[in-house]
């Protein structure tokens, strides 16, 4: 489903590494190619100082940017956009996604899972995870500090197109 609604495409060597962890640049842009979002052009860094101005990522961050999706590091101009993103920060880029593109509403909830508290900052988010089964989960935790892997969010995206949300 990943590489047919052109959510992937793998690298040029003809592999979809699924246990590579994932990064920020990389979750931006399978979050907006999942949702049909028309990519921006960019011109300049988007105003990040740590970005490549002709990176192959700079009309995805700039999207996001747009979209109110991403604003880099709070107070400061860094994207970080080759770091890796976690559990709690990729829900974020998932759930945020859809709120800009249709609409969707990010509630709480009091029960998600053991390890999330409720006064959490991306609470919201996991609460949303769990209720269309996004993340495999083995033992009733979340992990939010786990680091998310391509595999992971390919199957987390197909289950919100399974679920009609993409």
């Amino acid at each position: 489903w990943a590489k047919d609604a052109g959510v992937f495409a793998g690298y040029n060597d003809g592999t979809f590494k699924p246990y590579t962890f994932i990064s920020r640049v990389e979750i931006l842009k399978i979050v907006l190619e999942a949702n049909d979002v028309t990519i921006l052009g960019s011109s300049g860094n988007s105003g990040f100082s740590d970005v490549d101005v002709y990176g192959w990522y700079m009309p995805y961050i700039a999207t996001a940017k747009a979209m109110r999706i991403f604003a880099g590091d709070g107070g400061k101009t860094t994207a970080r956009p080759n770091d890796t993103v976690n559990r709690a920060e990729a829900s974020k880029f998932m759930f945020e996604t859809l709120r800009a593109v249709s609409g969707f509403n990010i509630q709480s909830c009091s029960n998600s899972y053991p390890d999330v508290s409720s006064n959490e900052w991306f609470a919201g988010y996991v609460c949303a995870t769990k209720q269309y089964s996004l993340f495999d989960i083995v033992d009733g935790n979340f992990y939010p500090g786990t680091l998310a892997t391509r595999g992971e969010m390919a199957l987390a995206l197909f289950r919100l197109h399974e679920a009609n949300q993409l």
